[in-house]
Formats: C-alpha cells, sequence, structure tokens
C-alpha cells in the first residue's frame, strides 16, 4: 500500500518515513513508550509502604504505613487512568495494609503489657509496704511554697484522711 505526503502530495516508498521532496517526517514515532514508563508516585508508594513494613515494630511503624496506603491507593487510581505503575501500586498497598495490621497488634499488645504489668507492680508495692487488706495512698502537702507528696498505708478502698492510716 502506497503512502502520499501530507504536506506535498508525494508518493513515498514502502517503510519511508521522511518525504523525499519536501522532507516532511511523516510517522514521527514518540519517545514515550507507555509499556516502560513507570509511574513515580507508585514507586515512590512501594518504598514508603516498604519502610512502613520494617518498622512495623515500633510505633512510627503506623504511620508509614498509613502514609504508604494513602500513597498507593492514589498511585493505583493513576496507574489505571496512565496504565503505569499499577504493580508497585498493589504491592505497596498490600504491604502497607499489612505493616498497619502488625504495628496495630504491636500497639496494642504493647498497652496491654503495660497496662497490665504497672498494676502487677502496684500491688506488689502494696503489699510490700502496706500488707495486706491495705493500699498505699499518695496525699499531697505543702509547707511553705513546696509541695511534696506524702505516702500513707490505709486500708483498700479509703483515703488518706480515713482513721487508722499509718503514715509511710
Amino acid at each position: 500500500m502506497n503512502k502520499f505526503c501530507t504536506n506535498c502530495g508525494n508518493e513515498i516508498p514502502e517503510g519511508g518515513e521522511i518525504c523525499l521532496k519536501c522532507g516532511k517526517i511523516l510517522n514521527k514515532k514518540s519517545n514515550n513508550n507507555n509499556d516502560n514508563k513507570t509511574n513515580v508516585m507508585s514507586i515512590i508508594a512501594f518504598i514508603i509502604s516498604i519502610v512502613g513494613f520494617i518498622t512495623s515494630f515500633i510505633v512510627i511503624g503506623i504511620f508509614f504505613g498509613i502514609i504508604g496506603l494513602i500513597l498507593s491507593i492514589i498511585s493505583l487510581v493513576t496507574a489505571k487512568k496512565n496504565n503505569t505503575g499499577k504493580g508497585f501500586s498493589i504491592a505497596g498497598l498490600i504491604i502497607s495494609i499489612v505493616a498497619i495490621i502488625i504495628s496495630s497488634i504491636y500497639i496494642f499488645v504493647i498497652g496491654v503489657l503495660i497496662a497490665d504489668n504497672s498494676t502487677a507492680i502496684k500491688d506488689e508495692i502494696n503489699n510490700e509496704i502496706c500488707g495486706s487488706g491495705y493500699s498505699l495512698t499518695n496525699g499531697k502537702n505543702v509547707m511553705g511554697s513546696y509541695e511534696y507528696d506524702e505516702w500513707y498505708c490505709c486500708p483498700t478502698g479509703k483515703t488518706k484522711n480515713t482513721r487508722n492510716c499509718r503514715e509511710y
């Protein structure tokens, strides 16, 4: 099938890309090959998701996971429009969800351990200092401009104003 120049109408030989009569380039190929292009946002989301996964055993991991999740969703929407970076977007999405789950479990477990441990320590101190049936109670006192704590062993559930509380 013969082609003709859109500029001068001259017949172009088969496979030719330039009109030999006027020099017009007919089929200028684009250097933007969509198959090789990658969405930069998807790469950034993927990297932040990886950082979130690596740091998921410290509190900051949940923040990286959330940021990675948001960026992965944005890049996935962009990838559907541009047809680029879809793989990185999906990988970042999955990794950031896993990082958020691990971080949440870690934060919950640490919170439970801290709460449980502080109660156990308080009970141990109460039993050591005050004995059974008594609780260590804190009372604030002011002497001049100096405020200080006074500790009392009071029957469990009572305050320092109750009779029979011994000062410690």
